[in-house]
């Protein structure tokens, strides 16, 4: 039996981050119904062009992009804005443990569907909600995404580049997998609580909450004079810097005691020099000095001698950390990330193959989690509508009102 197997989740959102929190409890076992608009969700026709998709990759048997929030639920169309759908959703409501959505207040308050309007009718239901800036302040209502809310607000992107360089263009749904991996938390740990209590509540994840969350270390330290951007060349801390290999790759290093294994690291870089230095081998004189561009490049002439495999087999050897930096068309190839499940093949009707990235969270006793392919919206309007009581008759009836699409 699955984890969450028993469960139902009423997806009622969009785009990415409140979408990817259903999707996770799906892999988890839990019966995830996603309730779009005729439209469907706007990230089924956005999704593949805002990423580059090759135009011959987009069609609706094999949508890359939307099958990373789709996989693994049910779809049922139902127009809530007209009073036999949003009945509909009532109903679907009976049955249900979670409710995610992202509609924003006024969506939701327009249609009766606020957390408030709807605990004393279904005092056990988890209500998860994505916003943008929060429930309060002046920014409640405005809307976010995680190019603006998680990342442009939080100061990640404005911070994250080299001094005196442009600030990076932040990568598609970074903000919106981390918030719908905070989101399952909350509804995971609300769901414990209804256990012992037998009441629901609401739990809210906001963009903006999230980004700030993530560069928590950076916000508190440029309270206490850390300045960013920065440059590697002497600002970044020389034992946590990037470096260039000979054959142009570049390497991340990561060796967190600086007193400690300083005499370790530039016994493997080829300096001996540096051995016991009275400035470079200390970290407060190293710092009261100024002199982590000294130190920086000493590293860099030292590490454009060998190529980034060479180094790799050094750093082994003397058990020091260091990681090629990747690019992302790397990742999919990686031996290590496939014996440990955390990619996943996936082949479609077509034949066409993909590798997914599998949501983080992994148990002990549970092999990986099957990925379903989305389908069309309203897939599954039948099935769903029969299961909550409705007769062969109504469910026509909804077809001819267009209550749902087909």
């Amino acid at each position: 039996m699955k984890l969450l197997e028993g469960f139902r989740v009423i997806d009622l959102s969009t785009f990415v981050a409140a979408p990817t929190a259903a999707r996770i409890m799906g892999d988890w076992g839990a019966d995830v119904i996603k309730v779009e608009n005729f439209r469907g969700d706007p990230l089924r026709c956005t999704a593949g062009y805002s990423l580059s998709c090759p135009p011959e990759l987009l069609n609706p048997d094999q949508d890359f992009a939307y099958d990373l929030t789709g996989a693994n639920k049910r779809f049922l169309s139902l127009d809530v804005k007209k009073p036999e759908g949003l009945s509909v959703l009532l109903k679907l409501l009976e049955s249900a443990d979670v409710l995610i959505t992202n509609y924003r207040n006024q969506a939701l308050e327009a249609l009766g569907l606020t957390y408030d309007d709807l605990k004393e009718k279904f005092p056990r239901l988890i209500f998860g909600h994505v916003v943008g800036y929060g429930e309060k302040g002046p920014d409640k209502d405005r809307p976010g995404f995680d190019y603006t809310a998680f990342g442009a607000r939080s100061g990640i992107t404005g911070s994250f580049a080299q001094i005196d360089a442009d600030p990076i263009n932040m990568f598609n749904s970074m903000g919106d997998v981390t918030s719908g991996l905070d989101l399952v938390t909350g509804i995971c740990a609300a769901l414990a609580s209804r256990a012992k209590t037998g009441k629901g509540r609401k739990v809210i994840v906001g963009l903006y909450a999230a980004g700030m969350y993530t560069a928590s270390y950076a916000i508190a330290g440029a309270q206490f004079g850390e300045k960013f951007p920065r440059s590697r060349k002497t600002d970044n801390f020389p034992l946590l810097n990037i470096y260039k290999a000979s054959d142009g790759r570049w390497m991340q290093l990561c060796v967190a005691d600086y007193n400690l294994y300083f005499n370790k690291l530039v016994t493997a870089l080829g300096i001996p020099e540096l051995i016991d230095h009275p400035i470079y081998s200390k970290v407060d004189a190293l710092v009261a000095h100024h002199a982590k561009g000294e130190v920086i490049a000493y590293f860099d002439k030292a590490f454009a001698k060998k190529t980034a495999d060479e180094w790799m087999a050094i750093m082994k050897e003397y058990d020091l950390t260091l990681e090629i930096c990747y690019k992302f068309a790397d990742v999919s190839k990686d031996e290590q990330a496939w014996a440990n499940g955390y990619l996943s093949k996936v082949v479609y009707p077509s034949g066409a193959e993909a590798a997914y990235v599998t949501p983080p969270i992994h148990f002990s006793d549970e092999g990986a989690p099957e990925f379903k392919i989305s389908r069309p919206c309203g897939a599954d309007n039948e099935e769903i509508l029969r299961e909550i009581g409705y007769s062969a008759k109504e469910i026509e009836d909804f077809r001819v009102g267009r209550i749902i699409n087909h």
